[in-house]
């Protein structure tokens, strides 16, 4: 078993993806335990668009192994292009119970929380973001959106201050500039798309 296991491990670093499947499969017919085999196989399926069978591997593997950051984080991202936000905040919350210093993760739970209209719930994650980052550009962006949805004017003023003070502090202004507009855009497009 851990032969037909390594087997699969060496074809999913090679990309090697249908050997990889088969692979694992037959590993998992032998022991049905095998987290390793359940994440890369739900990684590999979710590679291929078939969030299907990579909701089944990945939520086998946190089953098994709670403390899965990484099938977490696919697992959001699959409840959120299936349009479900609520089973995608509540998995990225997990993630954030496993790894409560990445900002990103932050982040992206309050861009969840946008795209849902929870203004309050994002303004706290924001927050959270923030004071592990507090230069964080775009966490103090939508930080100041945020602040503006909820007619918070002094704060989202405060926000984007900080905001421009992070670019200016930036060891290349430039480049933070630039990192700056490009989250605007983002924003602009896909949060706000009509504002």
């Amino acid at each position: 078993m851990k032969a037909v296991l390594g087997l699969g491990n060496v074809s999913f670093v090679l990309k090697r993806y249908p050997e990889a499947i088969e692979h694992y499969e037959k590993a998992l017919e032998i022991n049905s335990s095998l987290v390793k085999a359940h994440y890369n196989l739900g990684t590999i399926f979710y590679f291929q668009k078939d969030f299907e069978k990579a909701k089944k591997h990945l939520l086998d593997a946190v089953a098994l192994y709670p403390k899965l950051l990484g099938a977490y984080l696919i697992l959001a991202q699959i409840f959120q292009l299936q349009g479900k936000t609520k089973d995608s905040i509540e998995l990225l919350s997990k993630a954030i119970e496993l790894s409560p210093r990445n900002p990103i993760l932050f982040q992206k739970l309050a861009l969840l929380h946008l795209h849902a209209k929870q203004f309050f719930p994002a303004i706290e994650v924001l927050l959270q973001a923030v004071s592990l980052s507090p230069l964080d550009v775009e966490s103090n962006l939508f930080l100041a959106f945020t602040y503006g949805q909820t007619k918070n004017e002094v704060k989202a003023f405060q926000a984007i201050d900080t905001c421009l003070q992070a670019c200016a502090q930036s060891p290349n202004p430039d480049e933070a500039l630039r990192s700056l507009l490009q989250s605007y855009m983002y924003f602009k497009t896909n949060v706000v798309p009509n504002g």
